[in-house]
């Protein structure tokens, strides 16, 4: 991949992975050499949230970066994975029969190693953000989850 000036391009998944795929899309951003440091050194920081913004606004935020509304619904609706209304702090069934509140550290692990616990009736196709989010942008997004109710 070699970019030849600097902008912005939309990218198309190319993996077939469930009925939402062409909805998968996402953003690169081509820097200047200069651009590109400090925008590392952003990054080394923890990429920290905005001033101006509240958690829960910020993981809103952060959900619509990460295309997460590609396939998890927050009005109810049926997706690719399950939707994210009113899901904090109830029980949610697993595919192995035994049941989960979903508190902070279940969201949490499901963020970060979504595969270890497998709602009933999705499959286990959610990526592993794991390194892909810091602690500070996960409790934005689950601040945002709890908002949704």
């Amino acid at each position: 991949f070699n970019v030849k000036k600097p902008g912005e391009s939309i990218i198309f998944c190319t993996e077939y992975c469930g009925t939402a795929h062409s909805n998968m899309t996402g953003k690169v951003i081509a820097h200047t050499p200069d651009e590109y440091q400090q925008w590392l050194e952003k990054q080394a920081s923890g990429g920290s949230k905005p001033e101006d913004l509240e958690p829960a606004e910020w993981g809103q935020q952060l959900v619509q970066q990460n295309a997460c509304t590609t396939c998890h619904s927050t009005d109810g609706s049926k997706m690719v994975g399950p939707t994210w209304k009113g899901v904090f702090n109830h029980d949610v069934q697993l595919s192995n029969g035994s049941t989960v509140t979903a508190d902070e550290a279940y969201l949490r692990e499901s963020i970060l190693e979504p595969n270890a616990k497998i709602v009933n009736g999705y499959q286990p196709v959610m990526p592993a953000f794991k390194g892909q989010l810091n602690d500070e942008q996960i409790n934005a997004i689950i601040e945002y989850l709890k908002t949704l109710k």
